[in-house]
C-alpha cells in the first residue's frame, strides 16, 4: 500500500520490508531502492517496532493498522520518517498515531503532508479520531499538531492530542 503526496511517497511496509526493517534500516533502504543514509533503530523505537511486528504478523487482517509506514521524500530519494498505527480503531473508532521525521525533514510542510495522508487513509478506513502523544517539551511537534488541527488533550510529562477525522476525506 502506498499513498502519494505533493514531496512524499508514504509506504506501508510489507511483512518481509517489516523484517528487513527490523534487521537494519540499512537493509530497507537497499531493498526498496532508495539512497542509504538513515541512522540505525535506536533502541527503544527498535523495541517499539518489535511490538508492532509481532502484532501485526499475527493480525494479517489489521496488518496495515500494525505495519510501519516510511516517508520517502521523492526529491531525495530518501527516507525522511516514518509513523505507525498502534493498532486498529477501538469500539469508539479512536485510532493511535506515532510518527517522527529526520531533523533535517522538519518545519518544511512535510510533517502537514504526512500526517494528513495518514488521517485520510485512516479516516478512509473507518477511523473516527486519531490521538497521539508528544513530549511536553517538544513544542515543534506542538506547532505541527496545532497546525494539522489536533487539540491538545491533556499536559503533564507528556502531552495527548486529539483529531476529530470524521468527514475527513
Amino acid at each position: 500500500m502506498e499513498l502519494g503526496t505533493e514531496n512524499l511517497r508514504i509506504l506501508a511496509l510489507n511483512e518481509e520490508q517489516f523484517a528487513l526493517l527490523l534487521s537494519g534500516v540499512d537493509k530497507l533502504e537497499a531493498a526498496l531502492g532508495i539512497d542509504a543514509g538513515s541512522e540505525a533503530l535506536e533502541p527503544p523505537v527498535r523495541q517499539a517496532l518489535l511490538w508492532l511486528y509481532e502484532r501485526a504478523t499475527g493480525d494479517k487482517e489489521n496488518f496495515l493498522w500494525y505495519t510501519s509506514w516510511q516517508f520517502i521524500l521523492k526529491s531525495m530519494n530518501i527516507l525522511a520518517g516514518s509513523a505507525c498505527f498502534l493498532g486498529p480503531p477501538d469500539a469508539d473508532g479512536k485510532v493511535e498515531l506515532s510518527y517522527g521525521l529526520r531533523k533535517f525533514c522538519r518545519f518544511r510542510g512535510y510533517d502537514e503532508e504526512a500526517l494528513s495522508a495518514m488521517c485520510a487513509w485512516a479516516a478512509s478506513r473507518g477511523a473516527a479520531e486519531i490521538v497521539s502523544e508528544t513530549d511536553a517539551d517538544d513544542y515543534g511537534a506542538h506547532k505541527i499538531f496545532e497546525t494539522c488541527g489536533f487539540e491538545i488533550q491533556s499536559r503533564g510529562e507528556t502531552c495527548f492530542w486529539r483529531k476529530d477525522i470524521r468527514g475527513f476525506l
